[in-house]
C-alpha cells in the first residue's frame, strides 16, 4: 500500500497570525536557514526531534515575496 508522506518534502511558506513562517523537512532546515541567511533574512529555527519536524519563523518586517523568491531559485 502507497502511503502519502504527510511532511514536506520542499520548504513550504505560510504567512499565520502576521508572521512569515516556513516548515521544512528536518534534512534541509539548516542548509534553509544558511542560504536566506546568506541574503540578509533571519530567522529562528524550531527543531522538533520527536516528530522529525522542523519550523523556521522568520523574524518580523521580512517581506513574504522576497523570502518566496528566494526559496524559488534555492536547490538543496
Amino acid at each position: 500500500m502507497l502511503r502519502t508522506p504527510s511532511k514536506p518534502a520542499a520548504p513550504q511558506l505560510a504567512v499565520v497570525q502576521g508572521k512569515v513562517v516556513i516548515d521544512v523537512p528536518w534534512h534541509l532546515a539548516s542548509a534553509v536557514q544558511h542560504h536566506l541567511h546568506k541574503y540578509g533574512i533571519g530567522g529562528t529555527l524550531h527543531l522538533d526531534p520527536v516528530a522529525g519536524e522542523a519550523r523556521l519563523e522568520i523574524w518580523d518586517g521580512v517581506d513574504d515575496g522576497d523570502v518566496r523568491r528566494l526559496l524559488a531559485h534555492w536547490k538543496p
